[in-house]
């Protein structure tokens, strides 16, 4: 797992990494087409271009991979 805080990426190979998902995250993450890996959140005032720039500026790191097989509880 990668994270990217500001201009910062953090590798749970260097380091414990933990994420706390809203509900509304977690549903948007469901949504997602798979062969994407990269989701962002940001406060409501952040201007779209501004996201765009976070989503693209580096670009994720992590390389695109076929989607794992979901956890069975």
């Amino acid at each position: 797992m990668q994270v990217k805080v500001g201009s910062t990426i953090y590798k749970d190979e260097e380091q414990p990494i933990g994420v706390f998902l809203s509900p509304q995250d977690r549903l948007n993450i469901l949504a997602m087409d798979p062969r994407r890996n990269f989701y962002c959140a940001f406060p409501k005032e952040t201007a779209e271009e501004a996201v765009k720039e976070f989503m693209t500026i580096p670009a994720p790191v992590a390389p695109l991979a076929s989607a794992p097989e979901p956890v069975k509880e």
